[in-house]
């Protein structure tokens, strides 16, 4: 007569469990002994989990990072005294790429265009000045905007100036009086708006980071259309890192929201 299926199941449940009987420490102590070598995994997470576009696209002995490791060196960060493109080792940053809403006929709008400026700087503007995340301390609710977080120098902020200093240099200033000839002096003959470098007087600011897509019209480096500006808000990460990150999102939110997008005009595309 067969083995019907109920007998081969006992038998197969008596086999095991003799063999864990005669086995019984090593069947005690290889669970505890897996368990410890599979959690090893969590020793990897945070890099497994990162989101740190250096660590997934750049291996680990690439050229940059020694050499950004002795920039960062000799000219370590400072908060207090920062500007823009002079330091090396931060991260609490968020880059908006603007550019002009493309047409399909034309291609894309020449962003030098005063509308697109204005646009731009309104904007800009918002960004400093209206968008604020709460933050509580001590029982009481504050609204931290840009001005709170930013790193600065000599106590202010870096605003993107260039945006103005892209504008006609009849929209720099309203100087009046003995100043207007001085001031207006300094702009027309000291102001030099060049790619990729420009130079105020004897501080050159480097407009290859800030244009992008230029038509240049002479050698001097003087261009008549920009197919993208770059904005950058840079954000404290000592003491306030948390806070920073928690504005930088919320810039990103504005600028991603459908419903109601920031302009009709100008796209924007954040990178943090």
């Amino acid at each position: 007569m067969g083995s019907t299926l109920d007998s081969l199941i006992h038998q197969s449940f008596f086999r095991w469990g003799r063999f864990v009987y005669r086995h019984r420490m090593i069947m005690a102590l290889s669970p505890i002994v897996l368990t410890l070598f599979l959690s090893a995994g969590f020793i990897y997470l945070e890099q497994q989990t990162t989101k740190d576009p250096e660590y997934f696209f750049s291996p680990f002995n690439a050229p940059w990072r020694r050499e950004r490791a002795i920039l960062a060196e000799h000219w370590p960060l400072n908060e207090r005294s920062f500007w823009p493109g002079k330091s090396y080792d931060y991260e609490g940053y968020i880059d908006i790429i603007a550019a002009g809403k493309m047409n399909e006929e034309k291609g894309r709008p020449n962003m030098l265009s005063l509308r697109y400026l204005d646009e731009l700087e309104r904007i800009n503007q918002y960004i400093i000045h209206n968008l604020t995340v709460p933050v509580e301390y001590k029982e009481k609710l504050y609204q931290i905007g840009f001005t709170d977080l930013c790193m600065s120098y000599d106590r202010k902020c870096y605003l993107n100036d260039h945006i103005t200093m892209l504008m006609p240099k009849n929209r720099w200033g309203d100087f009046k009086g003995d100043v207007a000839e001085f001031a207006n002096d300094i702009i027309f003959t000291e102001v030099k708006i060049t790619y990729p470098i420009g130079w105020r007087g004897t501080e050159p600011i480097y407009f290859g980071a800030f244009i992008g897509g230029p038509h240049l019209v002479d050698e001097d480096g003087h261009f008549d259309y920009a197919r993208a500006i770059r904005l950058t808000f840079n954000t404290r990460e000592e003491n306030v890192g948390n806070v920073s990150h928690i504005w930088r999102r919320e810039v990103a939110r504005y600028l991603s929201d459908k419903e109601n997008p920031p302009s009709g005009i100008v796209g924007a595309f954040d990178r943090m």
